[in-house]
């Protein structure tokens, strides 16, 4: 039996001269909404920096949220350029970007501030750019787009070094004292601010913090090795 003639349908560019092959069309609509989903992604990142108004908030750049935006935003850009990720990257940025959307929904939505902030409609556009849209487009590029490949089986642990990254930056950041913005804490969110409260009820301090990181991290494995799992069941049914 003669061997599968490897495809040449690589590179940057939309293969627009192989279109009507089946390789090169389904390369050509994943440019594209790759390219629709970096455009999503950059006007969030500029409806929260205050771009629209002539100005550029960097103290935005002290959340997790913008910086996992900016990670997608750059993933994307890298992406559309012609690298090639493996897989496990690629589901590393998945979970980053989908760790905002759930923190946000279940931890910060309901909040005082974040309720005020939804009664206009510019933030409410703003929020749901970068809390939902955002995330729920790098999930589905990461379990439908690009080519299969196995994910080891410790690759949702160390999905955990993005976050954890993070953890360390606003813990060094917060020790300055400075507020951030209009805030009255010098740390982005309430869970990881020794003085404010803990998620169930855990000590406040520094020992609060790290039992608050603990959870959240065994969380973020646990949905990591789901989405893991969801990522080898498409695999396996796109394959027949």
């Amino acid at each position: 039996m003669a061997k599968r003639k490897k495809s040449n349908l690589t590179g940057p560019c939309i293969p627009a001269l192989h279109f009507m092959h089946p390789e090169g069309f389904m390369q050509t609509i994943t440019f594209i909404l790759r390219l629709l989903a970096l455009l999503a992604c950059l006007t969030g990142l500029c409806l929260n920096m205050g771009v629209p108004q002539g100005r550029l908030h960097l103290t935005q750049l002290n959340y997790y949220t913008i910086l996992s935006n900016i990670l997608c935003l750059a993933f994307w850009g890298a992406l559309l350029l012609g690298v090639r990720p493996s897989a496990a990257v690629r589901g590393a940025v998945a979970m980053s970007i989908l760790l905002t959307m759930v923190v946000y929904h279940f931890m910060l939505a309901g909040s005082h501030a974040y309720v005020l902030e939804e009664s206009f409609s510019y933030m409410r556009a703003a929020n749901w750019l970068v809390h939902y849209i955002t995330p729920t487009l790098m999930v589905l590029d990461f379990l439908l787009l690009g080519e299969r490949e196995s994910i080891g089986a410790l690759a949702p642990v160390c999905w955990t070094v993005v976050p954890l990254c993070y953890l360390i930056f606003a813990l060094i950041r917060g020790l300055s004292g400075v507020p951030i913005g209009g805030m009255n804490s010098a740390y982005a969110y309430f869970f990881i601010d020794p003085a404010q409260g803990m998620i169930l009820k855990a000590p406040q301090g520094y020992a609060g913090v790290a039992l608050n990181s603990l959870l959240i991290s065994v969380v973020y494995i646990a949905a990591g090795y789901g989405l893991r799992g969801v990522y080898g069941l498409l695999g396996t049914v796109l394959s027949r």
